[in-house]
């Protein structure tokens, strides 16, 4: 192997253009050249040894669901109590996930979930209850403003 002395580094004549070292040979992982800090004198040579770190490849997992979404809706249009706690829930979920923390996640998620479901259970019932309250509350007023009365005894006896 051809080298050439530049500055104080050995170039690589086989890897001349490559922008990452400039050419520049790096010892293997794990060897060191020494180091001299050199003499008093004028013929001196100082190696410098730069190694670099192995490379870990990180494979990240995919974020499960968080039930950030439905539990936004589900505070708006439903029962904000507890779609309050659903973003809570919802929130910590995305923060686990992000973290790497996937069995804190799906645990956090898992709540997510059953609040907002909970959170649309009460809206649905709570809106029935309302429109069931209405319709008799309607039909009485509507027999009062007519002069109706209720019959309290069957017409028979």
């Amino acid at each position: 192997m051809d080298t050439k002395k530049a500055g104080g580094y050995v170039q690589n004549p086989e890897q001349p253009n490559n922008p990452y070292n400039a050419g520049y040979t790096q010892p293997a992982y794990g060897q060191q050249q020494p180091v001299s800090y050199g003499s008093m004198s004028s013929n001196t040579s100082t190696n410098v040894v730069v190694t670099s770190a192995p490379t870990s490849i990180v494979v990240a997992a995919p974020r499960g669901n968080d039930w950030l979404v439905p539990a936004i809706l589900s505070c708006l249009c439903c029962f904000w109590p507890t779609g309050i706690c659903a973003i809570i829930a919802a929130v910590n979920a995305r923060v686990r996930f992000d973290v790497g923390d996937y069995e804190g996640g799906r645990s956090s998620a898992s709540l997510a979930k059953g609040l907002t479901f909970t959170s649309l259970g009460v809206g649905i019932l709570s809106a029935v209850v309302f429109i069931v309250l209405y319709v008799v509350l309607w039909k009485e007023t509507e027999n009062k403003i007519n002069g109706y009365t209720t019959i309290t005894t069957p017409p028979w006896k």
